[in-house]
């Protein structure tokens, strides 16, 4: 007898009048489909084979589709499956019935005439579910197969599936693609002209938006102010000099490319980071000045911390005690002639976690809030030489 494949699932041939058995798609006609199933039933190690079947209690709706845009496509209904994703697969399906009614009964000349039905089977069924949901039309048609293992096993059934998808497809002039129900009447030469005029707005809109921060109140944060002024590089990045500053941000800018949509350019956004980190300068603050929202703000900083830390990480290295003894500092040399690290720790303030277990590690009884700390090793000669991982505070 025949019983589900799923892990958990008891259901087998008999025991229950409304539960359906599927084959599990050959390799050969369903390739992708096949290996899409094994995916989601989730059984290591295992291989099915022609008499290897899945009842219909795993599929949305309790019928299969060939289709891909279809929820019943895979099977995704399993003890593991919440009660929400659930309903969400039910709403969808509903939703993909919907369209696949209305391109079944709308033609392609775009009238809004309703065409008749071909078949009781068409009405109900769509034309994706065929392969699989065909036996009530072959019991009307000419009661030659009664069951969908029996179907699968004869040249009959086949043969009418042909001719059932024929049908939809010629009957009455219906469209039974997306991309012919989406046709227009505009020429290739209309299509080409609206390409070169959306060319020219997206290169015009990079125009206007490269030049629109200069315009802004906050202008003396321009690129051309910081290129004389060293000083100004100091104060707001901690770096030593505009060239430094530009050797850091092309470095950076090999990982993060422009994009029409920013509000700043890439170099707004560098500096943004910059100033956070050396000024402690708040989220409204920076919005403020840069005239974006403090939101936006916050996701330049989260994006580009990401790439800093990935690109700036190998910069952190401990040196060779040679190394330190040729550079020591005059002062180190007379003091502390054996100095190779100079060790400290400091704390980071971070938001409250909501878990309690969480809360009670970072909070910091020093700080009288919650933090992370970190150990940090620096150089004689400055250089930071070690950073830990965070830690509670």
């Amino acid at each position: 007898p025949k019983s589900c494949c799923a892990v958990g699932c008891t259901n087998r041939a008999g025991k229950s009048p409304v539960v359906r058995f599927f084959r599990i798609p050959a390799e050969a006609r369903y390739g992708e489909q096949r290996k899409l199933w094994i995916c989601a039933i989730r059984r290591k190690d295992w291989v099915p084979d022609q008499n290897t079947w899945l009842c219909s209690d795993h599929f949305v709706g309790g019928m299969v589709s060939r289709d891909k845009l279809s929820p019943a496509y895979v099977p995704q209904i399993f003890g593991h499956t919440r009660s929400p994703m659930k309903r969400k697969l039910e709403r969808d399906l509903e939703a993909y019935e919907r369209r696949a009614k209305r391109r079944l009964t709308y033609g392609n000349s775009g009238k809004g005439k309703a065409a008749e039905p071909s078949s009781p089977a068409l009405e109900e069924h769509h034309f994706a579910d065929l392969p699989l949901a065909y036996e009530e039309e072959l019991q009307t048609a000419g009661g030659r197969c009664t069951t969908a293992d029996s179907c699968s096993q004869t040249d009959l059934a086949t043969h009418d599936v042909d001719r059932l998808e024929e049908e939809l497809q010629t009957a009455g002039g219906r469209c039974t693609t997306a991309d012919s129900c989406s046709q227009t009447d505009l020429a290739a030469p209309d299509v080409d002209r609206l390409e070169e005029e959306n060319q020219r707005l997206i290169l015009e809109h990079k125009k206007i938006h490269d030049t629109r921060f200069e315009a802004t109140d906050c202008g003396n944060l321009s690129q051309s102010s910081f290129e004389q002024d060293n000083s100004k590089v100091r104060f707001y990045t901690g770096l030593q000099s505009y060239t430094s500053l530009m050797t850091v941000f092309h470095l950076l800018t090999q990982r993060i490319k422009p994009h029409h949509r920013h509000c700043l350019s890439l170099f707004h956004q560098f500096l943004l980071v910059l100033m956070k980190l050396r000024l402690s300068s708040r989220d409204q603050d920076l919005s403020y000045r840069f005239n974006i929202s403090q939101s936006t703000a916050c996701r330049i900083f989260q994006r580009w911390i990401r790439v800093m830390f990935c690109m700036m990480k190998p910069l952190i290295r401990w040196p060779e005690r040679d190394e330190l003894r040729k550079t020591l500092p005059i002062e180190f040399r007379k003091q502390f002639p054996r100095c190779v690290c100079i060790i400290d720790c400091f704390e980071v303030f971070c938001e409250r976690p909501s878990d309690l277990l969480a809360r009670a590690q970072t909070y910091s009884h020093y700080k009288s809030h919650n933090t992370v700390k970190f150990l940090i090793g620096v150089s004689p000669q400055g250089v930071i030489s070690f950073i830990s991982h965070g830690w509670g505070g």
